[in-house]
């Protein structure tokens, strides 16, 4: 599809540039302090454009107007921002009686119940009940049988003490509190068994239909006799509910590259959207028109049972559109539709500019029109199956291209098998999706159903198989190749210039492109070298220590189980490790059969319940267990850094003299001042992970030896 020719031909781009501008400024410097800004400044932008628009429609005017439309698109961008925290009304950490409504069925996890709620009201100190609109995380307790009963719409009376999400605290972990933020969700809270109570039921009908259909869906599923990994990977597909894909399988489609499949997106969208139509046709003689509006009705029905997801509103008012302006006879261009739909999500919820799923699906979309063609043209077979195989891949590069960006920013990895990934995994897709469909149409129907329910258990499990395999492949993943969002700014300037290169035929915007890419290989080779340096992780109750020296990395902790310590605590370590993608070794110290490393790069030795690590110059002293209570020596042991944990006390204290002191999260905060006071007093500099976050601390570079006389 041919690029336009002028910014006129995609009037929509030329507003989305600008709003997204605005919320990108406002969400990251607040160019809006203060509120009562917010009240005026939409409406001044709009006062200018009106009195603009009587600027002569030619030469300078139109300038003045395409400057002042600009500026009050940026000036919706940052008021719709700023606007959106209007609605904070929960203080944190401060016990209050709330109404809140559930948005949807509680979420089983390991040690709770999780849900999402809305505040409807607040009791003060009156007794009076107080309206309220305020999005809210929910926790209940493993044992609250009640809470696995809730659905979408019940109404509860609950004692909470909201409590803001944590920010990161070590580096390069997930941030929780940004994601939730992006969801319109500030704060969180523990509810007690005893402490909340069902009042009523005020379910939105809309929504309740869509649930109630989703629910049905997945037991006509279940009833198929799919479980396990089949059941999980036949729901997100079809219903996109991925409440019952768990780690390992999460891990191999991600690994093979395809993730994007178990998000529903243009592929399912667009394979409902035909079987509706063909359906359509088996009605007797019908107006055009209503066949058009029963068809988009059961799309966005569809739409609104998939949770309505970014890629799914993409796809829905990207088919909706289209299919309108066809049906009323206009001429419409995908680009301008594309920044249309893009538009409405902003103002809907400025937020998704800053969500994953909103930025690939419109940049997969972008580079697949802008590429595919050029890709596709580059050979031409004679034969159809052949022709369908390179129109696939073409599909899949095109897609690639426009998505390496935010994948390297944002999750470092790169599948090097992804054009044998899409060529199973696409195709498996559709046929999941077309049996799954017809499972569902032949439910009444005893044999029928069985047989379905067979083949559609076979088509996934074939699917699943060949991606493990893929997995399995030497190299099928790599890995640690994360860049920053200037190296990411850039490989995007050379994507853009190289797909005007190939419509224009430009030689300068070539001459761009390749020299993008040669300051973002520059950037990037710079910022691959990673410095030895210890760091000591902040873990709920623990710690875990990482000493990285001579391009390796090795990881200590004082549990007794030998499993590797990154996969064990892989919400807070593994950012870490994947930044910095060295060869890792996991050392569990309260192990007592785990073989130590002692060579040039790291020195360990350990008794009676404390372990001195040694590397690049520096020393580490780590109690692993409570024998250290017995620790006798005829000198003190001179370290730079002490890290005090539960099993430290005034013993290893005296006999251990360090530089530094970091306390971990397993001390009693009754133990912890005294502990303090006392190094404090001793001149020992204290650092507390719970506080500030992980401790980093470079290594001193090697001495360098003497030559020989």
């Amino acid at each position: 599809m041919a690029l336009p020719s002028n910014i006129h031909e995609v009037p929509f781009a030329r507003l989305l540039a600008p709003l997204m501008c605005g919320i990108a400024a406002q969400t990251e410097w607040g160019v809006l302090p203060q509120r009562v800004w917010v009240l005026g400044l939409l409406p001044l932008a709009g006062l200018l454009l009106f009195a603009v628009r009587w600027t002569p429609q030619h030469g300078w005017g139109r300038t003045v107007y395409g400057l002042a439309v600009m500026l009050a698109m940026c000036c919706a961008g940052l008021t719709l921002v700023a606007a959106s925290d209007l609605g904070d009304g929960l203080r944190p950490a401060q016990p209050i009686d709330v109404l809140v409504r559930i948005d949807d069925t509680p979420l089983r996890r390991v040690r709770s119940y999780r849900a999402e709620a809305m505040v409807e009201g607040q009791v003060n100190e009156a007794g009076q009940l107080l309206p309220m609109h305020e999005r809210l995380l929910l926790y209940f307790g493993a044992n609250d049988s009640a809470a696995a009963q809730l659905h979408h719409g019940d109404v509860l009376a609950m004692r909470i003490v909201p409590q803001p999400f944590a920010r990161p605290s070590n580096p390069h972990q997930f941030d929780f509190a940004a994601y939730m933020r992006q969801r319109g969700i500030r704060l969180s809270a523990y509810v007690d068994s005893a402490q909340w109570r069902t009042v009523a039921s005020r379910a939105n009908p809309l929504k309740r239909l869509a649930f109630a259909m989703r629910d049905a869906l997945l037991g006509v599923f279940d009833r198929a006799g799919l479980a396990h990994d089949e059941l999980a990977v036949v729901s997100a597909l079809t219903v996109g509910y991925k409440n019952l894909l768990d780690d390992e399988l999460r891990r191999t489609y991600s690994a093979a590259g395809a993730m994007h499949i178990l998000a529903v997106s243009g592929l399912h969208v667009g394979v409902i959207y035909g079987m509706l139509l063909l359906l359509l046709r088996l009605l007797p003689r019908c107006d055009r028109r209503i066949k058009l509006a029963i068809s988009l009705a059961l799309l966005w029905l569809f739409a609104l049972i998939t949770g309505l997801s970014p890629s799914v509103l993409r796809a829905t008012a990207m088919f909706s559109l289209v299919e309108l302006g066809r049906s009323l006879g206009y001429r419409t261009s995908s680009y301008n539709t594309l920044a249309a739909v893009a538009f409405g999500l902003l103002v809907v919820n400025p937020n998704n500019l800053y969500g994953m799923g909103f930025q690939l699906s419109f940049l997969a979309v972008l580079s697949i029109m802008v590429f595919y063609p050029h890709i596709r043209n580059l050979l031409y077979f004679k034969s159809k199956p052949l022709t369908w195989l390179w129109e696939l891949l073409a599909v899949s590069v095109a897609a690639q291209i426009g998505t390496l960006p935010i994948t390297l920013m944002n999750f470092g990895q790169f599948s090097n098998y992804f054009l044998l990934t899409n060529m199973l995994a696409m195709p498996m897709a559709s046929v999941i999706i077309y049996l799954a469909v017809l499972l569902l149409a032949v439910a009444p129907v005893g044999p029928l159903f069985a047989l379905v329910a067979k083949l559609l258990g076979m088509a996934v499990a074939m699917l699943n198989s060949g991606l493990r395999w893929i997995e399995a492949l030497p190299h099928s993943l790599s890995t640690g190749l994360h860049c920053t969002v200037g190296q990411a700014l850039l490989l995007l300037l050379a994507i853009v210039a190289m797909a005007q290169f190939l419509e224009r035929k430009r030689l300068r915007l070539l001459n761009v492109a390749l020299l993008s890419l040669c300051v973002f290989g520059g950037l990037y080779h710079l910022n691959r070298a990673v410095p030895d340096e210890l760091v000591l992780f902040d873990l709920p109750r623990s710690s875990a220590l990482c000493l990285s020296t001579n391009g390796r990395a090795f990881y200590f902790d004082t549990d007794t189980a030998q499993a590797d310590i990154v996969e064990r605590s892989s919400f807070y370590l593994s950012g870490y490790a994947e930044h910095r993608a060295q060869p890792r070794t996991s050392i569990s110290l309260g192990c007592a059969h785990t073989p130590m490393p002692d060579g040039d790069e790291l020195v360990v030795r350990r008794g009676y319940g404390l372990a001195v690590l040694q590397a690049g110059g520096l020393s580490v002293a780590m109690p692993y267990n409570d024998s250290c209570r017995r620790l006798a020596a005829p000198q003190p042991i001179e370290v730079d850094v002490l890290l005090v944990n539960r099993h430290a006390n005034e013993a290893v204290l005296d006999l251990v003299r360090p530089r530094v002191a970091v306390f971990d999260a397993s001390v009693w905060n009754n133990r912890l001042p005294r502990l303090a006071v006392r190094l404090l007093t001793r001149g020992v500099e204290v650092y507390d992970l719970q506080a500030y976050g992980a401790y980093r601390m470079p290594l001193p570079p090697p001495a360098e030896s003497s030559p020989e006389p």
